[in-house]
Formats: structure tokens, C-alpha cells, sequence
């Protein structure tokens, strides 16, 4: 394969077929592992809200303000744990509140979580305590 040859495999890689090919696998990828693989994915709850957080952008800009609502919906349909996003969990099952706020051991948070309201490196929102 001579230079021709190369130069014409890399012109088809960087094409816009290629380009939306990668961004389709990617996609994919993305939605099988959020669907199987992820560690909530085995928490009911819509399978759309599992794969983007475009569901709660839905019933929050599109339905005016009415995810509140549509989580009590859920919560009829599948239970008192139900998952609402691709990260997040929704628990209204009282027995269940020692487990989640407690006060003892350290809790990791993701990054856009500890960066939440413009307060990054406050000691509220750090993901690890320094002492």
C-alpha cells in the first residue's frame, strides 16, 4: 500500500460517514452500559431516565416544573426506590432514611456535584474531608 493508499484510509476515517459512525457507536456504547452495566442499573424506573437526564429536562422546562410530580407517578408504578436519572436514586421509603443520611464514613460525590453553586474547594462540598 503506497502513500495514496494510506492518505485515502485516513480521508475516510476522518469523513462526516465516519464521524457519525463513531458518535453512533459511542452512543450506543453509552446507552448499553447505562441500561446493564452501570451499578444502578438494577433500580426500576423509566428506562429513558436511566439512559439521559434529558427525561427530568423534559418534565422540568418542557411540562413546566412537573417532574416533582411525575416522581410521585414512579413511585406508584415501581416501588419506593426507583432510579430518575443516569446517577441518581429517588427513595420514599422511610425505613430506608438511617441508611441514606447518615453521619459516620466518608462519601465520594462526583465532580458537578462538589462544584455545585459556584462554591468549589468550600468544605461543604468537597468529595474527600481533609481531616
Amino acid at each position: 500500500m503506497g502513500t495514496e493508499g494510506r492518505m485515502a484510509t485516513l480521508s475516510d476515517l476522518l469523513s462526516w460517514s465516519g464521524l457519525v459512525l463513531s458518535i453512533a457507536i459511542y452512543l450506543a456504547t453509552l446507552v448499553f452500559y447505562r441500561l446493564f452495566l452501570h451499578p444502578l442499573s438494577r433500580f426500576p424506573g423509566p428506562k429513558l431516565a436511566a439512559i439521559s437526564r434529558w427525561y427530568e429536562v423534559y418534565y422540568d422546562v418542557v411540562q413546566n416544573g412537573q417532574y416533582t410530580f411525575k416522581i410521585a407517578e414512579l413511585h406508584k408504578q415501581y416501588g419506593p426506590i426507583i432510579r430518575i436519572s443516569p446517577y441518581e436514586l429517588h427513595v420514599n421509603d422511610p425505613s430506608f432514611f438511617d441508611h441514606l443520611y447518615r453521619q459516620d464514613g466518608m462519601w465520594d460525590k462526583y465532580d458537578w456535584s462538589v462544584d455545585a453553586f459556584a462554591a468549589q474547594g468550600a468544605l461543604l462540598f468537597t468529595p474527600h474531608l481533609p481531616f
